[in-house]
């Protein structure tokens, strides 16, 4: 499997991270924590939380590599946010 563009995932990480519900991928996206087990765990929790977007969001993580996760943490914070809908 292809791993994900970083760019692509950042509106929903924004979306999702940065929205209403803080998401459970905090761990990896506001916190330098980006190991495998980090990923997994968050989308554990999410799992657990029953939370879909953050599950979405998490899968996408765990996908990507540790400088992937390292790079959309950056992203998530330094791209302007757009609103949609």
């Amino acid at each position: 499997m292809k791993p994900p563009d970083v760019r692509v995932l950042v509106p929903l990480a924004q979306r999702v991270f940065l929205g209403a519900t803080h998401c459970c991928a905090h761990i990896v996206l506001d916190d330098p924590n980006y190991e495998d087990h980090h990923a997994r765990g968050c989308l554990e929790t999410a799992r657990e939380r029953q939370h879909p977007a953050c599950i979405e969001l998490c899968e996408a993580l765990v996908a990507c590599s540790r400088t992937q996760r390292a790079k959309l943490s950056r992203l998530v914070w330094s791209t302007p946010r757009v609103e949609v809908g």
